[in-house]
């Protein structure tokens, strides 16, 4: 069974990196995206301090999973907040 669940996993992957591959092939674009993303620091009480004021824009890919060094937009839209040492 973990089999199985490991062979999905990797053909799923495969599959999404020939959809992305396929979509950066053509004169414009369309893998790549752009979502605003707030960096934060760590306090020494444990909280967080976040710089709301300054967003960053942080280019991420339309796909399922992460490729060539960009990760996956619908990861960053629902993690806006980047915690920097």
């Amino acid at each position: 069974m973990l089999l199985i669940a490991a062979m999905l996993v990797a053909v799923s992957y495969v599959f999404d990196w020939i959809i992305v591959r396929f979509k950066m092939g053509g004169a414009h674009p369309t893998a790549l995206g752009t979502v605003s993303v707030y960096q934060a620091t760590e306090l020494k009480s444990g909280k967080m301090d976040v710089y709301y004021h300054d967003p960053v824009s942080e280019t991420c890919v339309h796909s399922l999973y992460p490729h060539f060094g960009f990760p996956a937009c619908w990861y960053l839209s629902r993690h806006p907040v980047q915690v920097i040492n």
